[in-house]
C-alpha cells in the first residue's frame, strides 16, 4: 500500500519545499504580479509558484514511469511553458491562444478520440479543453481562485471516479 503512495509522497513534498523555496528566496522578486486596477491584490505578488508544482509532478510521474503517456506529458509542457513565459514577459493573448490551441489539439490527436468518436466529437472537445485552458489561465491571476478551483473541481472528478 505504502508503496503505491510512494510518488504522491515524493510529488507532493517536492512541491511544497520547492514552493515555500521559490516565493521565500530572491528568485520571487524576479516574476511578480504587480497590482493594476484588475487585481485583487494590492501589494507585488510572486508568479513562480508553478515552477513548484510542475517539478512536483513530474518527480511522483518519474517515479511512475510506465504512466507516462506522451500525448498528456508534450501538452503539459507546452502549457507549462508558455504560462512561464507568460508571467515573466506578458506575451499578447493571440500568442497563447494559439499555442493552447496546438497543445490541446496534441492532446486530443493523441488520446485517439478523432477515430473513436468522430469529427465532431473531436472538435467539440478541442473547443471546449481551449476554452477551458484560457478560463483557468484567466483564474490564475485571482489569488486562490484557480487553486481552490483545482482542489475542489479535480476533488470532485476523483470522488467520482
Amino acid at each position: 500500500m505504502l508503496a503505491s503512495l510512494y510518488p504522491h509522497i515524493v510529488a507532493a513534498l517536492v512541491t511544497l519545499f520547492l514552493i515555500r523555496f521559490l516565493i521565500s528566496n530572491k528568485t520571487a522578486n524576479k516574476v511578480q504580479d504587480v497590482p493594476n486596477e484588475r487585481s485583487l491584490h494590492s501589494t507585488p505578488v510572486p508568479r513562480i509558484g508553478g515552477v513548484g508544482l510542475m517539478a512536483g509532478v513530474l518527480c511522483g510521474w518519474a517515479l511512475m514511469y510506465n504512466a507516462l503517456i506522451w500525448w498528456v506529458v508534450l501538452p503539459l509542457l507546452i502549457l507549462f511553458a508558455v504560462s512561464l513565459l507568460d508571467d515573466m514577459h506578458n506575451l499578447p493573448v493571440k500568442l497563447r491562444l494559439l499555442v493552447h490551441l496546438i497543445a490541446v489539439s496534441i492532446l486530443v490527436g493523441g488520446s485517439g478520440l478523432l477515430a473513436q468518436q468522430g469529427v465532431t466529437i473531436a472538435l467539440a472537445v478541442l473547443l471546449f479543453a481551449v476554452w477551458l485552458t484560457n478560463l483557468y489561465n484567466f483564474m490564475d491571476g485571482s489569488d486562490g481562485l484557480a487553486g481552490g478551483m483545482a482542489l475542489f473541481g479535480f476533488g470532485m472528478y476523483g470522488i467520482a471516479a
